[in-house]
C-alpha cells in the first residue's frame, strides 16, 4: 500500500464514516434460495431452502470502521445493505445470502460487466487487485488502482452485455472501498471513491456520479441506456493511512430493473 502523511484531522474520517445506515426497518429481502426478514424489534427471520436455515433470532449491531456487523450468541455476520439490497457474509467472508426488497426473480436481473477494463491495478507480492474483482461480492477482493498518488483520473470501463430482453445498461450499484470481514479497518485506512466523471461514447454525454462514504450498496441511474460507460475517478475520500483508492463491487442494472430502484426512491 502507498503510505501517506497522516497529519490529517482524524475527526474528518469519523464524521464521514458516521453517515452509514442502521438496521431499523421492517423489510423482507428475497433471493432464489428464500427470504430474510429484519424487523425494527431487532429480530431476523430466515426462511431458506435448507432446514438448518429456518429460524428467528434476536440480534444486536455494531458499526466498526463504517462496516455493520450483526451479532448473535454464536457469532457475527457482516452486513452490507440499503433499503433495496442486503448481502450477508459469514465468518469466512463468504456472501451466503444476497437478496432484494422485492420479487426473488428480480435478483438474477442484476448483471456484471463483461470484459471490463481499467487504467491500472495494484499488485502487492502475489496479490493482484484486478478489474475482475469488481464482479465479485466476496470480501477482501476489491479493485485497487495501481498508480502513484491517490488514483484521481484513473478509470474503469464497464462493458455490459446481457439478455437483450432486459434492455441496455441503465444504472449501476456501487459498493465502495476495501471491505474485509476480518479487517474492517482497511475501509477507513484506504481511499474510497467520492465521485466519478461518467462518459458514454454511445450517447455522447458526460455526467458526474457522487458516492456516499459507505461500503453499503448505492444505486446510481445513468442519463441514457447504453452498453459501455467509462468511469473516471474525479475525487476521493482520503484514507487515514494509505493512498490507494479502492472500490469493492460494481453491479449493472438493466432498463427493466431501473423502475424498482426509482419506485423505492419515490416511496422514501
Amino acid at each position: 500500500m502507498k503510505n501517506k502523511n497522516i497529519f490529517i484531522a482524524i475527526s474528518l474520517f469519523v464524521l464521514a464514516l458516521d453517515l452509514g445506515f442502521t438496521l431499523d426497518f421492517n423489510k423482507t429481502f428475497s433471493s432464489l434460495i428464500g427470504t430474510v426478514t429484519i424487523t425494527k424489534e431487532s429480530t431476523i427471520n430466515f426462511d431458506l431452502q435448507s432446514p438448518q436455515m429456518k429460524f428467528t433470532k434476536e440480534f444486536t449491531t455494531q458499526d466498526i470502521n463504517g462496516l455493520t456487523y450483526i451479532y448473535f450468541d454464536e457469532g457475527k455476520w457482516l452486513c452490507l445493505f440499503s433499503d433495496e439490497i442486503i448481502v450477508l457474509y459469514n465468518s469466512e467472508g463468504w456472501p451466503f445470502f444476497s437478496g432484494i426488497n422485492g420479487s426473488s426473480k428480480l435478483r438474477n436481473n442484476f448483471g456484471s460487466g463483461l470484459n471490463n477494463r481499467v487504467s491500472s491495478f495494484l499488485t502487492e507480492g502475489n496479490v493482484e487487485y484486478r478489474v475482475e474483482n469488481l464482479n465479485k461480492l466476496t470480501t477482501f477482493s476489491p479493485w485497487v488502482e495501481g498508480v502513484s498518488g491517490n488514483g484521481i483520473s484513473e478509470w474503469i470501463e464497464v462493458n455490459y452485455y446481457k439478455d437483450s430482453s432486459l434492455g441496455n445498461l441503465s444504472g449501476l450499484i456501487f459498493y465502495n472501498g476495501f471491505v474485509s470481514y476480518e479487517k474492517p479497518y482497511l475501509y477507513s485506512k484506504n481511499n474510497r471513491v467520492r465521485s466519478f466523471e461518467v462518459y458514454d461514447s454511445e450517447n455522447n454525454y458526460m455526467m458526474d456520479i457522487v458516492l456516499d462514504d459507505t461500503p453499503n450498496p448505492q444505486f446510481k441511474k445513468l442519463m441514457y441506456p447504453s452498453n459501455t460507460v467509462t468511469l473516471k475517478i474525479k475525487s476521493i475520500y482520503p484514507g487515514s493511512e494509505w493512498d490507494d483508492t479502492c472500490l469493492n463491487v460494481i453491479s449493472c442494472v438493466p432498463e427493466s430493473m431501473v423502475y424498482f430502484f426509482m419506485e423505492e426512491e419515490i416511496a422514501k
